[in-house]
């Protein structure tokens, strides 16, 4: 009997360098988020929706996979920490949210209005939908009482209809009084 006079170590670096992979879930796991850093540096965000593949990759499922391991506190620290790195939301509906309300900001500090068209898009969002969510939500009782309060400080008006007519109003009131104004 022949024995290998190497350290185990050794044989196992060894090994690596051929590319031997001791944990193949570990090998899909970077192989993916190779494909999501890819993804982040084109787009900007990692914000994937669940159906979402990169070329024959289910991405999306993977990512939606970290989430529900990570809520479940069963998600490896490195990992969770990489995932964070590069910008991985764990809650993407509240990080979708809050992404919103920073453009509805910048809506009302460009138009001094929150008054967003339903039809609206900033960019490839759709902010004015997005708003008429917010107002439906509100109406049945079920928006958050802190988003409720965080819109209503920058000034959105729960029903624009009722709110559109006021303005109107308004605009008529003063025009009347002008015309008074100039014909005394």
């Amino acid at each position: 009997v022949q024995t290998c006079a190497l350290p185990i170590s050794e044989r196992k670096d060894r090994l690596e360098k051929i590319g031997v992979v001791w944990v193949i879930n570990s090998k899909y796991w970077e192989d993916m988020f190779i494909l999501l850093k890819q993804y982040q540096k084109r787009n900007g965000h990692c914000d994937i929706p669940q159906s979402y593949k990169e070329g024959d990759q289910a991405l999306g499922v993977w990512l939606s996979t970290q989430r529900q391991l990570e809520k479940n506190g069963k998600l490896d620290p490195e990992r969770k920490d990489r995932l964070e790195k590069i910008g991985v939301a764990w809650d993407a509906h509240s990080k979708q949210w809050e992404d919103m309300f920073i453009l509805l900001k910048q809506y009302k500090e460009r138009e001094g209005n929150c008054d967003v068209p339903q039809n609206y898009k900033e960019g490839d969002q759709a902010l004015g939908v997005w708003l008429a969510h917010q107002r439906d939500f509100e109406k049945k009782g079920k928006l958050d009482p802190e988003r409720k309060d965080r819109l209503e400080k920058i000034g959105v008006a729960w029903d624009a209809h009722s709110k559109y007519w006021e303005d109107m109003f308004t605009l008529l009131k003063r025009s009347e009084e002008h015309t008074s104004e100039l014909q005394s």
